[in-house]
């Protein structure tokens, strides 16, 4: 979510899930490291902040994939919501 006071995109050294491979072609996948035992939504998102696709995820699911071969390449923000707590990412698409 983006608001007023937002200055730009924190990457905590403690993501809580891992993307590879990093840049991506085709698919990229990501990964947990263990059940969350929640459910949440993983968000990619262009580099100026628009939804690009959206994927609800299973509290028991370790690793999804998103294929992202049909997008221009660039720089996108991976973003993962359980509850309420949001994680980002850089991701590169070639």
């Amino acid at each position: 979510r983006f608001t007023e006071n937002s200055a730009g995109i924190h990457e905590s050294m403690t993501p809580g899930f891992i993307v590879y491979p990093n840049p991506a072609g085709e698919v990229f996948n990501v990964q947990f490291p263990g059940p969350t035992g929640q459910k949440g939504k993983l968000t990619l998102r262009s580099s100026n902040g628009s939804v690009m696709k959206t994927k609800e995820v299973a509290s028991n699911e370790l690793t999804v994939k998103m294929f992202v071969g049909d997008l221009p390449k660039g720089l996108y923000i991976v973003e993962m919501e359980t509850s309420g707590t949001i994680n980002r990412q850089k991701l590169i698409v070639y």
